[in-house]
C-alpha cells in the first residue's frame, strides 16, 4: 500500500514510442535514492526488475505548470520498471485486491494493457506439407 501511494504521488506511467513499437513504462523519482533503494528492494523480492538513475538537476533550471520555473538545488532519482513482464508485475502488484488508488494512473495502465502484458514468444514450426508441395513445383 505505501508503495502504491508513493507511486501515486512521486510516479509515472506513460507511453514509450520507440519507431514501430509503443510500450508502457513506469517511474518513480525521489532525491533521496536511498527511499528507491528500499522500494526496489521491495520490488525485487517480488519478482520485479528496476533500476535506478540519477538525474542532473542539481543547479539547472526545471519548468514545471504553464510558466513556472525554478532552479533545482539536488539532483534526482529515478525508479524505472521497463520491460513488459515488468511492468505487468509492477501492475498487479500495485493494484490486485486493493481499493484505493489514483483513478488516472491506473486508468492508463488499462487502457494499454496491450503494450504491456507480456507473452512468450511463439515457436515457430515448420509445415512440412506446403514445403514438400513448393518444392516440387
Amino acid at each position: 500500500h505505501f508503495i502504491r501511494g508513493f507511486f501515486d504521488g512521486d510516479g509515472s506511467v506513460f507511453l514509450n514510442h520507440n519507431g514501430k513499437y509503443t510500450s508502457v513504462r513506469c517511474n518513480i523519482c525521489s532525491p533521496t535514492k536511498s527511499i528507491l533503494e528500499q522500494i526496489n528492494f521491495v520490488l525485487l523480492n517480488n519478482g520485479i526488475k528496476g533500476t535506478i538513475n540519477k538525474e542532473n538537476r542539481k543547479g539547472k533550471y526545471t519548468t514545471f505548470g504553464e510558466n513556472n520555473r525554478i532552479l533545482c538545488s539536488v539532483d534526482m532519482f529515478r525508479l524505472f520498471v521497463r520491460s513488459k513482464m515488468a511492468v505487468e508485475q509492477f501492475y498487479h502488484f500495485l493494484y490486485d485486491q486493493s481499493s484505493i488508488y489514483l483513478e488516472r494512473k491506473r486508468k492508463v495502465f488499462e487502457n494499454n494493457m496491450s503494450a504491456f502484458i507480456y507473452q512468450k514468444p511463439r515457436k515457430a514450426y515448420a509445415n512440412t506439407e506446403l514445403t514438400n508441395q513448393i518444392a516440387q513445383g
